[in-house]
């Protein structure tokens, strides 16, 4: 298991924390097992944190060790009062969740976002810091509970594109019967191809074409056959 410390300071920025999120999503696709800590005291060359002995590193250091793949996060809708404010970095949250770029630091990221746009009257009460890490644990912890199917991609995305593209045409295939049927039957009554046409709501050019299939078929018409004129 890897275990990351993060040291934060007061003015760190969004954009900062994007930037861990990167390596954390970097991290947690080429490990097994991997945990993050925030809000560590400044690290020195060697640094020790729950018994954990490792590395100190510096972004940029830690970067051109695993070069992150710099992700596209989907954009988000401010809040405009602070009572909009938690409920905001839920929704962005669960977005995080399908796009399957849900982390702790992204939804850090977003809510220093919010909080440095909001009027001064309007941002939550407290140091900028832990009003926003706050605001992206809790809401971190509620998604954990909430059921959202992630966006498919890949194979996964293949195969389900394949599944829907077979059932699409196993229903077209069953509509284009039922239709040759009724056309059959009005067909043997006498109708013509356009009366058809108008009955069953679809171009004169369909019924031409469903006309030269039941010919095909050997089932001619039992009547006498309407002409579209």
């Amino acid at each position: 298991m890897v275990t990351v410390c993060w040291s934060l300071e007061a003015k760190t920025t969004a954009k900062t924390m994007i930037w861990i999120s990167d390596i954390r999503l970097a991290f947690e696709r080429i490990m097994d097992r991997f945990e993050a800590a925030h809000d560590m005291p400044a690290p020195s060359d060697e640094v020790a944190a729950d018994g954990v002995v490792g590395r100190a590193y510096t972004l940029g250091e830690l970067s051109a060790l695993i070069q992150p793949e710099r992700r596209r996060y989907p954009p988000a809708l401010f809040p405009a009062t602070k009572r909009e404010f938690s409920s905001s970095i839920g929704r962005y949250a669960k977005r995080l969740k399908y796009e399957r770029l849900l982390t702790y630091e992204a939804l850090a990221s977003i809510a220093m976002r919010f909080y440095d746009a909001m009027p001064k009257e309007e941002r939550p009460k407290g140091e900028r810091l832990k009003v926003c890490l706050g605001a992206a644990r809790s809401s971190f912890d509620w998604v954990q509970t909430v059921e959202v199917t992630p966006k498919l991609e890949g194979e996964a995305l293949k195969e389900s594109r394949a599944k829907a593209g077979e059932k699409g045409r196993r229903e077209r295939t069953r509509k284009a019967a039922h239709r040759l049927e009724e056309v059959a039957r009005l067909r043997d009554r006498g109708m013509t191809q356009r009366e058809i046409a108008g009955c069953l709501g679809v171009s004169t050019r369909t019924i031409k074409s469903d006309f030269s299939r039941l010919k095909k078929q050997g089932k001619e018409a039992k009547g006498e056959v309407g002409i579209c004129h």
